[in-house]
C-alpha cells in the first residue's frame, strides 16, 4: 500500500475469534482489507446458527492440543519468521499466515486448507529451532484433523504435471515463492495412504525430496508402500536438508540448483530395483546351501522340529508351502480347523517364524476392522486372521475375509461422511494382492469360504499330545535345548520374494487333471490349489530347476511328491464326504447295532473327553453317528447312521503319473522336462538333465553342489555331494576336489582330480543342462580311511557334472590350470 522496507502490519486474533489488524503507518481500515484481498466480514469467525450464517459474539481462547512450554516462552512473530525463511511477510499474508497469541506468547498461525480453499485444521509455529528438550516448535489448535498442507494449491501441480512431496510447511513455502508446486507433509510420520494418495491421482511425476534423517528415511519407506510409489522420482539435495535449507543457502541461485536437483533425481523404480537386487544378491549368498540342497524339504522339516515343535509336522510344512506360494500370481489359502488347544496358533507361527518379518501381517478376530482401515499393502504378503470362524456371516471383516480368500485381494466399500461438502459417499478401498490368507478355527469356516481355502485339521492322538508334553520338558531340562539360527532360512524366503521369477510351469499338469476324480464338485476350486502347492514347491527348488526362455521354472515330478505328501490327506477328505481320519477312526470304534455313550468312546479309543466330544460332534453334523438321546443335559446315546463313505484316494501316486506322462509323451505328446524317478529323484535322459544350465567352462569351487555320473546315468542311489575343501597330493602335484558324502557311505569322502574338469556347452540335439564332462574321463578315487592313511582307492568310471556354481572363494593351487 506505501513505499517502505520495513514490516507495518500487523495481524492477530482476538479471543473472540475476531482478526485484528493494525498498519503502523497509519493506513485506513478499509484500505488495509482490500490490501490483503479481504472483506470486513472475514475477520470474524463465522458459526453455524438456525438456517443462516451469522457472527459468534460468545468470547473464545484458544485450546492449544498440548501446552506451550518454558522454553517457547519468547514466541515468534510473523515478520521473525519471515526474516529467518527470506520470504516476504507478503507472500506469507497471501498463504494465510498470521500474527496470533498463544498462551500469552507470540506465535505464527498456519491454516492447512482443504483443496476448495477453506480452513482444514490449524497449526501454529512457536519458535524457529528446536528447544533443548525436544521438538516445541509447533502446536495443533485443539480437534486438528490433519491433511496435506497446500491443498487448495493442487490445480498448479495438474497444470504443470509434477508436484513436489516434501516435509513441512516452510519447504513448500519456499518453493511455492519460486513458483514450483508443491505439497508439505505434516510430520515424515504423518502421510496416511488413504487420506493423502488420493490427492495426488491425477499428477503425472511426483518428486519427493528425500531428507538425510530418520524422518526422510520414514516417508520414503511410507512412500514405496504407496500406490504412487510408479510415478514418484527422489530428490538428493547433497549437503543440504531441505529446499528451505537450499534455497536459503544462496537465494539468487536457488532455481539454477533445484533444477540440477531435478535432473538428477532418481524413480523410485530404479532405486528399488538396485536396492532389491542388492538385498537379492546378500540373501542369495546367505541361503546358498539351503538353495541347492536336494534336501531342502527335509531340512525345512527338521528346523521346524529343532525349534519344538513337537509331533506331526505336516499342517506346519502345508503352512508353510501356502505362505511360500505368495510369490504367485495366484497364491494358496489354507485353514487350520482343530478342537481348542490343539495348537492352531502354534502350527501357524511354526511356519511364520521361517519367513521374513514384512512378509506376514498378523490381525486378531477381535480387531477385525483392522484389516481394513491400515495403511499396509498386501501384495505377496501372508495375512493371518486368528480364528476366523468366530467372525459373523456379515459385516466388513467378513466382507474384507471373504474378499481375500476370492479373488486375493482386498476390497471392500465404506460410507463416508465427505468433510468439504458434508454429503455422504461411497469410497472403495483396495488392497491389490496377490495375497495369501491364513486361517485358524475350531469349526470349518463357513461354506461360502471352505471352497477357497484348503482346511487341515491337526492331530489329536495321545501319542501327539505325548509329543507336547517332551517338547515343554525340553524346555525346563538341566541340558537346555541349543539356540537355532533359522537366519538362512528367512534368507531363502526373502530371495524367493526378490528373485525374478516369472511363474512356474507343470508340465504335467493336464496328466493330472485327467486321473483326479471329477465326481466331487469341490475338487473345481481344490484342484487349482493342488497346482499352486506344486508350484511353491518348485519355488523352493528353483535354483535346481530348469527355466523356459520366458524365465518360469519348470516343475518336476519331485515338487508333485511333496505335493501330494502334504495335500492327499485333505483332498482324500474332501472324496469322503468330509470324513478326516479321526471321525472315522471313531465312528469305527462303534459295532453295528451298539449304542455306546462319549464315556465309552474314551475308553475304548484312550483320548480325553474334550477329544472324543469334538470328534462326536464332526461325526453327528456328517450324519455317521445319530445320539438317540432327545433330553438335554444328559450323556448322548450314540448309533451308527450313514455309512461312512469308501476311503480313497483322490490324488494319483507318483507311479501312475509318470506313467501316465511318459505315455502321453510317446503318443505325440511334446516333452518339456525329464521326470525324476520316484525313487532316486535321477533324471531319465542325458546326463545333468533338470539342472540350471552353467556358463562355459566351470570350475569346482568350494560350496559347488555336484553329481557323480557313469557314461548312461546318474550312479544308483547317488546324491548330489558338495565340494568341502581342495587338497594336493604331494608325490604326483595333483589337486583333488574332496567331496561330502552321505553317512553310511564306504568312506567319509570321494575326491576327484579337479584339473580334469571340463563343463562346455550341451550339444544341440539334447535337452541335457550341463552336456557331457568334456575331456578325459578318469576314475574317481574312493579312500578308506584306516590307521591314519587312506588305503588303496576303489576303480569305478565316471565323471563330475557341476550343477550350482558359488563365488570362487577357494582355488586348488597357483600352478593348476583352471579353465
Amino acid at each position: 500500500m506505501h513505499d517502505d522496507r520495513q514490516n507495518s502490519l500487523s495481524i492477530t486474533e482476538a479471543d473472540d475469534g475476531r482478526v485484528l489488524l493494525n498498519c503502523f503507518v497509519g493506513c485506513p481500515f478499509d484500505k488495509i482489507v482490500d490490501a490483503v484481498g479481504l472483506k470486513q466480514a472475514d475477520l470474524f469467525e463465522r458459526k453455524q446458527r438456525g438456517g443462516g450464517r451469522g457472527v459468534s459474539t460468545t468470547p473464545k481462547t484458544l485450546e492449544p492440543s498440548k501446552p506451550a512450554s518454558s522454553g517457547a516462552a519468547s514466541g515468534l512473530t510473523l515478520s521473525e519468521y519471515a526474516a529467518a525463511k527470506s520470504l516476504s511477510a507478503e507472500f506469507l499474508v497471501s498463504l494465510g499466515l498470521s500474527n496470533i497469541h498463544y498462551q500469552g506468547v507470540p506465535a505464527v498461525r498456519i491454516p492447512f486448507r482443504n483443496p476448495d480453499g477453506t480452513d482444514a485444521c490449524i497449526r501454529f509455529r512457536l519458535r524457529l529451532e528446536k528447544g533443548d528438550h525436544g521438538d516445541d516448535r509447533f502446536r495443533w489448535k485443539a480437534g486438528a484433523k490433519l491433511c496435506l498442507y497446500g491443498l487448495d494449491r493442487l490445480g498448479d501441480a495438474r497444470q504443470a504435471g509434477s508436484i513436489v512431496l516434501v516435509e513441512g510447511e516452510s519447504d513448500a513455502q519456499a518453493l511455492w515463492y519460486h513458483g514450483i508446486p508443491a505439497v508439505g507433509v505434516p510430520g515424515a510420520d504423518n502421510w496416511k495412504e488413504e487420506r493423502d494418495a488420493r490427492h495426488l491421482g491425477s499428477i503425472a511425476t511426483i518428486y519427493v525430496v528425500r531428507e538425510p534423517d530418520k524422518g526422510g528415511e520414514a516417508l520414503a519407506k511410507h512412500v514405496g508402500k504407496s500406490t504412487i510409489r510408479d510415478r514418484v522420482r527422489f530428490i538428493d539435495l547433497g549437503g543440504f536438508k531441505d529446499p528451505s535449507g537450499l534455497y536459503l543457502s544462496d537465494p539468487p541461485r536457488f532455481k539454477e540448483k533445484w533444477q540440477a536437483a531435478i535432473d538428477a533425481s532418481v524413480p523410485w523404480v530404479d532405486e528399488t530395483l538396485a536396492d532389491r537386487d542388492a538385498e537379492a544378491e546378500q540373501s542369495r549368498q546367505l541361503a546358498h546351501v539351503l538353495l541347492h540342497a536336494p534336501d531342502l524339504f527335509q531340512r525345512i522339516e527338521q528346523v521346524i522340529k529343532e525349534r519344538g515343535y513337537a509331533g506331526d509336522v505336516e499342517p506346519v510344512l502345508t503352512m508353510y508351502v501356502a505362505m511360500t506360494s505368495r510369490r504367485l500370481r495366484k497364491p494358496q489359502n489354507a485353514a487350520v480347523v482343530s478342537l481348542s488347544s490343539a495348537g492352531k496358533n502354534a502350527t501357524v507361527n511354526a511356519a511364520a517364524e521361517l519367513m521374513p518379518e514384512e512378509a506376514i501381517f498378523e490381525i486378531k478376530a477381535g480387531s477385525a476392522r483392522a484389516l481394513i482401515y491400515n495403511d499396509e499393502r498386501f501384495e505377496h504378503r501372508v495375512v493371518i486372521f486368528a480364528e476366523a470362524d468366530s467372525i459373523p456371516d456379515d459385516g466388513p471383516a467378513a466382507s474384507a475375509v471373504r474378499s481375500l480368500a476370492e479373488d486375493n485381494v482386498l476390497v471392500y466399500d465404506v460410507v463416508e461422511r465427505n468433510e468439504q461438502t458434508n454429503k455422504w459417499e461411497v469410497r472403495r478401498i483396495n488392497k491389490p494382492g496377490p495375497t495369501v490368507l491364513i486361517t485358524t478355527g475350531i469349526k470349518s469356516v463357513k461354506e461360502q469360504l471352505s471352497t477357497r481355502l484348503l482346511e487341515t485339521s491337526l492331530n489329536d492322538s495321545a501319542g501327539q499330545t505325548r509329543a507336547v508334553f517332551h517338547s515343554h520338558a525340553d524346555r525346563v531340562m538341566l541340558e537346555l535345548p541349543k539356540p537355532v539360527d533359522v537366519s538362512a532360512f528367512i534368507a531363502l524366503q526373502r530371495y524367493i520374494a526378490l528373485s525374478d521369477v516369472g511363474d512356474v510351469a507343470v508340465p504335467f499338469a493336464k496328466v493330472l487333471a485327467d486321473l483326479v476324480p471329477a465326481n466331487a464338485v469341490r475338487l473345481r476350486r481344490d484342484f487349482s490349489q493342488l497346482l499352486t502347492c506344486i508350484q511353491s514347491i518348485a519355488l523352493l527348488y528353483q535354483c535346481q530347476r530348469e527355466r523356459l526362455p520366458d524365465g518360469r521354472i519348470i516343475a518336476t515330478i519331485e515338487d508333485y511328491t511333496y505335493a501330494r505328501r502334504l495335500l492327499a490327506p485333505i483332498f482324500d477328505t474332501v472324496i469322503s464326504e468330509g470324513v478326516t481320519t479321526a471321525v472315522r477312526e471313531t465312528v469305527e470304534a462303534i459295532k453295528d447295532g451298539e449304542e455306546v455313550t462319549e464315556a465309552e468312546l474314551v475308553r475304548r479309543l484312550s483320548l480325553s473327553k474334550a477329544t472324543i466330544h469334538y470328534r462326536v460332534s464332526k461325526a453327528i453334523e456328517g450324519g455317521w453317528l445319530t445320539n438317540k438321546e432327545e433330553r438335554k443335559r444328559h450323556p448322548a446315546r450314540l448309533v451308527l447312521g450313514t455309512p461312512l463313505p469308501e476311503r480313497k484316494s483322490a490324488l494319483p501316486t507318483i507311479e501312475e503319473l509318470c506313467q501316465r506322462f511318459e505315455d502321453s509323451n510317446s503318443t505325440g505328446g511334446k516333452r518339456h522336462t525329464p521326470l525324476p524317478s520316484p525313487i532316486s529323484g535321477s533324471a531319465h535322459g542325458a546326463a545333468g538333465a533338470n539342472r540350471a544350465q552353467p556358463t562355459r567352462k566351470l570350475k569346482p569351487a568350494v560350496g559347488d553342489w555336484v553329481w557323480l555320473l557313469d557314461e548312461k546315468d546318474v550312479i544308483a542311489n547317488a546324491r548330489p555331494r558338495q565340494v568341502e575343501d581342495f587338497e594336493r597330493d604331494d608325490t604326483t602335484g595333483k589337486v583333488w576336489a574332496r567331496l561330502l558324502v552321505e553317512p553310511g557311505d564306504q568312506a567319509p569322502y570321494t575326491y576327484w582330480p579337479a584339473d580334469q574338469i571340463e563343463v562346455t556347452d550341451p550339444p544341440e540335439n539334447t535337452d541335457a543342462g550341463e552336456g557331457r564332462g568334456e575331456g578325459s574321463l578318469s576314475s574317481p578315487r574312493t579312500f578308506e580311511y584306516s590307521n591314519g592313511h587312506y588305503e588303496q582307492p576303489a576303480e569305478e568310471l565316471a565323471e563330475l557334472a557341476v550343477v550350482a556354481t558359488a563365488p570362487q572363494s577357494t582355488v586348488a593351487g597357483d600352478d593348476v590350470e583352471w579353465f
